[in-house]
């Protein structure tokens, strides 16, 4: 090889170079690149758990649904008011707004039964309103001993996934 194409090699390694570091310098100005990014808001979550969680301005309740808290909705149709309304079965997460009518008053999730809960009724956990004693399963579905005003928990209308 000879010096002229060796010199020529060098300068368009250069110039690859100073392009590459020129597109580095114009892709950070532009922000944060969306390539990559696989966490998603409630990743943290494990299968079978509920958590709070705040998406934005709203704080929810997060639940990854396991197979038997799939199988626990089928279930408790004849106990909720609405057996078709809340999340979705074939939905992995739950996400229900946790505020209730009152400001600063959220609900609460409760892995025990509440008191005064009815004996026979199934509880595989579920929400409490503190403020009324509403008591709604995972799906966000009212229970019919405790539901007063024909309204279930809001689901979340935006999952993250």
């Amino acid at each position: 090889m000879n010096k002229e194409s060796l010199q020529k090699i060098i300068k368009w390694m250069f110039l690859s170079l100073v392009a590459f570091l020129f597109y580095v310098l114009l892709s950070s100005l532009s922000g944060p690149s969306n390539i990559g990014n696989t966490v998603t808001l409630y990743d943290d979550v494990m299968i079978g758990q509920t958590a709070k969680r705040r998406d934005g301005s709203e704080r929810v309740w997060v639940t990854r649904l396991s197979k038997s808290q799939l199988s626990h909705a089928t279930e408790l149709d004849d106990f909720v008011v609405a057996p078709t309304a809340g999340c979705s079965r074939n939905q992995v997460l739950c996400v229900i707004l946790a505020n209730t009518d009152r400001p600063g008053i959220d609900v609460v999730y409760s892995a025990t039964s509440p008191n005064g809960f009815p004996a026979g009724v199934p509880w595989y956990g579920g929400f409490v309103d503190p403020s009324t004693g509403e008591v709604f399963d995972l799906f966000g579905r009212a229970y019919q001993a405790t539901f007063k005003d024909q309204s279930e928990l809001k689901i979340h209308q935006e999952p993250p996934f």
